[in-house]
């Protein structure tokens, strides 16, 4: 079977819990006699795709721009180039089955091309990125636990909070997130 893994960062630049499970998940597959294709996110300038071998496993280092981390959450929104390389590694590899790890750094659509090509695909919930920009439900602007969006105030104020702006307490509209637009896109 040809299983394409899709994950937010990878061995050896990156370590983490989801980065440590996606590669050991993609070693014991090819151990087993699968076509495994794991394609991460880098960041780098321009756009670009490197290619390398991984004790048969083939891995994807797919770039479309420097992130930090106004953009890394900009870029669930909309990222055209990001998609148009992940288009060419579905025709490419042609995967049978596609098991998405993690998607921060990847804009949503990428699930729009998998359901156009009709490939199957399942995804693994390691955090609470989903739901949560921060992943983890704590909050920038206090280091607690979120008590959850609150109409999306929680997270308009963790927003602010990342740019460096004033948590905006009590938060009075969406014209204070203007002034923290153009530090988002760092």
């Amino acid at each position: 079977m040809k299983i394409l893994q899709v994950v937010h960062q990878y061995p050896p630049s990156n370590i983490g819990g989801t980065e440590l499970y996606t590669q050991s998940l993609a070693l014991a597959l090819a151990r087993q006699g699968h076509q495994v294709t794991v394609f991460y996110r880098g960041s780098a300038p321009g756009v670009g795709l490197e290619r390398r071998e991984e004790d048969g496993v083939l891995v994807l280092k797919m770039w479309a721009g420097v992130l930090g981390p106004g953009r890394r959450f900009l870029t669930t929104l909309a990222d055209p180039s990001a998609t148009q390389a992940f288009k060419r590694v579905l025709h490419e590899i042609r995967p049978d089955l596609i098991h998405i790890q993690h998607l921060i750094g990847f804009p949503v659509a990428f699930i729009r091309s998998i359901r156009e090509q009709g490939v199957p695909f399942l995804i693994t919930l390691h955090d609470y990125w989903w739901v949560c920009a921060n992943t983890q439900l704590l909050t920038n602007f206090s280091r607690q636990l979120c008590d959850g969006p609150r109409a999306y105030l929680n997270c308009a104020r963790c927003v602010l909070a990342r740019a460096g702006q004033s948590p905006a307490t009590p938060w009075t509209g969406i014209g204070n997130l203007w002034p923290a637009v153009p530090a988002l896109a760092v």
